[in-house]
């Protein structure tokens, strides 16, 4: 059997942009190289705990663990883009933004996520195969 991925994605699951996101990477992850977990849950709380990072840093941003290292924000999104490789990889030539420019770029959107997105009740993506790569 496989080894579990160990590339854990944090997404806000009442946001309808991050169930897009999450709908973008299940569909371009062919290796099935991500799990993902809702921000608020007991996961998402224990690998910030583990990463020494505020606990509620998960509530409000994107955070992608890479094993023992974790990305945020602006970076998260560009690591998750190079994971999937290309063409998506080109996106991690943001890196070359300075990093505040970056995520004041990603709190821009993630401010109005809400407004220009909605809520949504469910993940689409959560069907009975795929079921596994959702922790709690």
């Amino acid at each position: 059997m496989e080894e579990t991925p160990k590339n854990i994605l944090t997404f806000d699951g009442t946001c309808g942009l991050c169930d897009r996101a999450v709908t973008f990477v299940m569909n371009r992850d062919k290796k099935q190289k991500f799990l993902f977990t809702p921000a608020g849950s007991e996961t998402a709380h224990r690998l910030a705990l583990e990463a020494d990072m505020p606990v509620n840093i998960t509530d409000a941003t994107v955070v992608l663990f890479l094993g023992k290292k974790h990305f945020e924000k602006s970076s998260a999104v560009m690591e998750i883009c190079r994971l999937l490789g290309f063409p998506w990889s080109l996106m991690t030539v943001g890196y070359l933004l300075p990093r505040f420019v970056r995520d004041a770029l990603y709190d821009f959107v993630a401010r109005h996520r809400y407004q220009v997105f909605s809520r949504v009740n469910t993940c689409t993506m959560e069907t009975e195969e795929n079921a596994w790569r959702f922790l709690s």
